[in-house]
């Protein structure tokens, strides 16, 4: 992902080993620009996107990252995190079921501040809890409660 900063007039866009590296070569690019090309992104193989989140962060990124694809990630990972402090009493080599952002940013290879908003927008689609409790920062669960008290 590439992020672009609101507060800069331009942004470094690295070569892209695909046909992409075509369509945006190496250049300095506004980040109006490049909000206007985004639509045609999608057009590429593998298609970009662009993604504005309730912080104002706007990123690039490709199908891997897309809400659906990262919200299944992320709750298989927690499926596994819960089924291995479940199979141990004193939990496995010292850890706890959930996962905190560090550990999702860790697992993804992204950064944590992207970590806490990708994680945040799967929170507002109802499917995982945050634990604000822990002392290690938040922690994150599968939300098991159905929305709509149903």
């Amino acid at each position: 992902m590439v992020p672009l900063e609101p507060r800069s007039r331009h942004l470094y866009v690295p070569p892209l080993p695909s046909r992409l590296s075509l369509i945006i070569p190496k250049a300095l690019i506004s980040p109006t620009d490049l909000k206007l090309t985004a639509p045609f992104l999608s057009r590429a193989q593998p298609p970009i996107y662009l993604r504005t989140f309730r912080s104002g962060l706007t990123v690039l990124h490709t199908p891997h990252f897309r809400l659906p694809a990262f919200s299944a990630r992320l709750l298989e990972l927690l499926d596994v995190r819960q089924a291995l402090a479940a199979s141990s009493s004193e939990g496995w080599e010292g850890e706890r079921e959930g996962a905190t952002t560090l550990q999702v940013a860790q697992t993804e290879g992204i950064a944590l501040l992207l970590a806490r908003e990708m994680v945040e927008g799967v929170e507002e689609g109802g499917e995982v809890v945050r634990d604000e409790q822990g002392g290690e920062g938040v922690r994150w669960y599968r939300n098991y409660i159905p929305l709509g008290g149903g």
